[in-house]
């Protein structure tokens, strides 16, 4: 994570220069990369709650009380500060305005062998806690990503949407509604007299079989037809020699 990464290298700045005893080079190492982009602010607080180092000038010196939302993250469970925080309480994000936010990371300054055996420290070595770094992120540039990769996961989404029910109505088309038009069609043909309509549907399924049925029945009424006929006409001519007959007579 980029806020955590670029904490995390603003408390390896403050140990060096607390080490070297070198204010100037804290101020300017806090100043450096509260100014980079997408950090609002960076404060270092002593254990009393007073802000001894910040990016903004107008802070150094304000002391905020245990209520305090930073102070909260260590001493939210008891009386006694915690000597670590967990990564999932660790930060926090305020709602500066309804269209900003910043994301606050907090890092405890722990009071490490290399910094109260140092000459120019007062700390004692059973001070676990000598401090905490608090570092305010701009949600901006995430929420930026978040609201882009909402709108590709929606046109993603939209196309693929649109890909399938696009098939979907290629699919139908050709295996349900086509057959159906083609067998509605035929029967329309052969119920006004058009037994010679074959509906041209080859395949393997039940559309395809009922087809070839079709096709079937439609051939059994012709010949039945073309049987009827020739049995009208044979019956026709019968009667009218029978009819010539008795005339004759």
């Amino acid at each position: 994570m980029n806020a955590s990464s670029t904490a995390d290298l603003v408390k390896r700045a403050l140990y060096y220069g607390m080490l070297t005893d070198h204010r100037e080079a804290i101020e300017q190492t806090i100043a450096v990369i509260g100014s980079g982009s997408g950090i609002r602010g960076i404060s270092v607080f002593d254990k009393k709650g007073r802000v001894v180092y910040s990016s903004q000038k107008g802070e150094v010196g304000k002391i905020v009380t245990k209520e305090n939302a930073t102070c909260q993250i260590c001493h939210k469970y008891k009386e006694k500060p915690l000597s670590s925080i967990p990564e999932s309480d660790s930060w926090r994000i305020v709602s500066d305005s309804p269209n900003t936010r910043t994301l606050t990371l907090v890092m405890p300054l722990a009071n490490e062998p290399s910094c109260f055996t140092a000459s120019c420290h007062f700390h004692k070595p059973d001070q676990n806690i000598i401090g905490v770094l608090e570092t305010n992120f701009s949600t901006d540039t995430v929420e930026a990503i978040i609201k882009q990769n909402r709108i590709g996961t929606f046109t993603f989404g939209s196309l693929f949407i649109a890909l399938i029910s696009g098939s979907l109505v290629i699919i139908l088309y050709k295996f349900v509604s086509k057959p159906v038009s083609l067998l509605d069609g035929g029967m329309r043909r052969i119920a006004k007299g058009d037994l010679d309509y074959v509906i041209d549907l080859r395949s393997d399924d039940e559309m395809g079989r009922l087809a070839q049925t079709f096709n079937a029945m439609a051939r059994d009424l012709k010949s039945y037809k073309e049987h009827m006929e020739n049995w009208t006409r044979a019956l026709e001519e019968e009667v009218q020699k029978k009819t010539g007959n008795r005339e004759g007579q």
